[in-house]
């Protein structure tokens, strides 16, 4: 279940009985999808995969493997177990296992992974504390 906290309140905001698969995502199904063009001020916490293409400005946590795709905006802390990232973040990120940062990701802040694959193009402006 993904919930977002307004002031102490939880809402249910996707995860579906039947899971979203996509082949480009390794096989992985996807409890919840933010689309391009939702905006959300608040908390995000995952305990599934989860896939943001929309704008959030708060922080966002993740169980299992985070994916920000090329739309979505972060502004504020993330913490994953895995996270690719394509869009933007402009916070701290920090995951348990693999981070990935794509060729059109862009990082405005410090990053804490265990490990890290960064593709040419991938900017990144801030501290990085690997393994």
């Amino acid at each position: 279940m993904t919930t977002v906290d307004h002031s102490k309140q939880h809402t249910k905001i996707g995860s579906s009985s039947k899971p979203v698969t996509s082949s480009n995502l390794a096989q992985h199904s996807i409890g919840c999808i933010i689309a391009d063009g939702t905006s959300i001020d608040g908390i995000i916490k995952a305990d599934d995969y989860f896939r943001f293409d929309g704008a959030l400005e708060g922080s966002l946590s993740c169980e299992k493997k985070l994916i920000v795709g090329l739309y979505g905006k972060i502004v504020g802390s993330v913490w994953a177990n895995e996270a690719d990232i394509s869009g933007t973040i402009n916070g701290d990120i920090e995951t348990a296992e693999l981070l990935i940062l794509r060729k059109t990701s862009l990082i405005r802040g410090n990053i804490k992974a265990k490990s890290i694959s960064v593709e040419s193009g991938a900017i990144c402006e801030g501290v990085c504390q690997i393994g």
